[in-house]
């Protein structure tokens, strides 16, 4: 909104609508599949609300079955287009500042034809999804008030998400195993998600495969048995890549100390102790974070 933010002022004459209008494009029709064009008094200058499917259907654009779609240079995005359906997804994948292992949910963002739903959806496996359901039945997925999904149209879109999040993976890891391993290095897309989300989604996956992308900094509280003596220790991701994701980890929601919030390691190691003749693990983890990430593969839990 340059060229109008510094011709127009809102305080003169009727320019106070001008600006509303601006904002209800801006806040409504930003992530519109459709180009926008606003044009005041048949003025030659005009302000453009830029296309995502413009882009997508450009000379980046790969062609798949039923997709179209585009990865980005840094490989933490992708735009997507259903073809039978006129759907239009994108997913993004950005790179974490904070602790690696948390993974916060994001929220499903959805429009119709550019136009914010109220519609949201938790999404468990944490890439930022946005889809605007231009093409879909309305008659049977969009409830009168055109603000909602019905109970088909999210069944119908949590269909397919789960099969663009298998698609979206795939065709990164394809992108990754094209480039030399010091280019990848440089691209900034959540590294450590990509290695997590694959070992969930892609058969045969082996997380060790792709140890260069990560460095030494991401640390795991464990508990190590070392002949029947057990300590508390820290150790990286990288340490136990190559047996990534089938790690052996306790049940921590009973050892939560409410009112720190904290993790209760003496009594961890305690209940351990107790139970160390049915120990065969070298290796138990103790760490929360790192432990939501693990109970979603439904695998080798310590009850104790």
């Amino acid at each position: 909104m340059e060229y109008f933010s510094s011709r127009y002022d809102p305080i003169i004459n009727n320019n106070l609508l001008v600006y509303k209008i601006f904002d209800s494009a801006i806040k409504n029709c930003r992530g519109t599949i459709i180009p926008i064009n606003i044009n005041i008094d048949g003025n030659n200058q005009e302000e453009k609300l830029n296309s995502n499917i413009v882009h997508l259907f450009g000379s980046d654009a790969s062609e798949h079955d039923n997709y179209i779609y585009n990865i980005n240079d840094n490989l933490d995005e992708m735009d997507l287009w259903i073809k039978d359906e006129a759907i239009y997804l994108k997913i993004q994948m950005k790179p974490l500042s904070y602790n690696k292992f948390y993974r916060p949910n994001n929220d499903v963002k959805f429009s119709y034809k550019g136009i914010r739903l109220l519609e949201e959806k938790s999404n468990s496996y944490w890439p930022f999804i946005y889809v605007d359901i231009y093409g879909m039945d309305t008659k049977r997925y969009l409830k009168l008030s055109r603000e909602k999904l019905t109970e088909n149209g999210k069944k119908h879109i949590e269909e397919i998400i789960k099969n663009i999040q298998q698609f979206y993976i795939e065709k990164l890891k394809e992108k990754i195993d094209e480039l030399k391993h010091d280019e990848v290095k440089e691209k900034q897309f959540d590294k450590f998600g990509f290695i997590t989300l694959a070992s969930m989604k892609i058969k045969n996956f082996k997380a060790s495969e792709y140890r260069f992308l990560l460095d030494e900094g991401i640390k795991i509280q464990v508990i190590k048995n070392n002949n029947g003596i057990l300590k508390k220790e820290q150790v990286t991701f990288l340490d136990i890549i190559d047996d990534y994701p089938n790690l052996t980890y306790i049940d921590i929601n009973r050892f939560i100390n409410n009112s720190k919030k904290q993790n209760d390691y003496i009594s961890i190691e305690e209940e351990l102790k107790t139970n160390i003749n049915d120990i065969e693990e070298d290796i138990i983890i103790i760490d929360k974070n790192f432990i939501d990430i693990l109970e979603k593969f439904v695998i080798k839990k310590f009850s104790i």
